[in-house]
């Protein structure tokens, strides 16, 4: 413009001080210097307004899910904590050994993941996919241990004997280790 503008650098709609040069340079950026950046050129016949420039910087994991041990029907609940330019997304889900699913996995947009009602299928390892326009970052996978009762899954079977005979009688049942039996 003629005369020559001067300028002001604002972030978030606030003036930086001493930012009134036609560039603006922020060494070693931080997480605080994230925002929508925006400058003011202003003459004597009057200003304009540049669209704004945003500094985004994608999540960091801060506090990664920690493995739960709960008895079957107890509610199981995972929590990570990151930090980053919001809006943030989580995306829970259940790892398998080659791949990871969110098939069953619920609160899907919290920080938090809280299975209520747990049943021995919900077993396995978590992780969450946290993400925001920046990119996204996956935590470490939190391992969830269902105790479940035992069942017998192969019942002893009776049959007439005669007197004096020896008696086998032979049970099987699954359950998490360690089982007993009392017969």
């Amino acid at each position: 413009g003629t005369p020559s503008p001067t300028f002001q650098w604002r972030k978030d709609g606030v003036a930086i001080a001493g930012a009134t040069g036609a560039s603006l340079t922020l060494g070693s950026i931080a997480l605080a210097d994230a925002g929508s950046y925006t400058v003011v050129a202003t003459n004597l016949l009057g200003s304009a307004t540049s669209p704004a420039a945003t500094i985004t910087f994608p999540p960091t994991i801060i506090a990664q899910p920690v493995g739960l041990t709960v008895n079957e029907g107890a509610a199981a609940t995972f929590t990570v904590t990151a930090s980053s330019t919001a809006p943030l997304t989580y995306v829970w889900m259940k790892a398998f050994p080659d791949t990871i699913e969110s098939s069953g996995a619920t609160g899907t947009t919290s920080a938090t993941l809280t299975l209520p009602r747990t049943v021995p299928s919900d077993a396995g390892s978590y992780v969450v996919r946290i993400g925001n326009s920046a990119g996204f970052v996956t935590s470490n996978p939190a391992v969830l241990v269902v105790n479940s009762r035992p069942t017998i899954t192969t019942h002893p079977l009776g049959r007439v004997f005669t007197a004096g005979e020896s008696v086998s009688l032979a049970v099987v049942a699954a359950g998490p280790p360690p089982l007993t039996y009392q017969w």
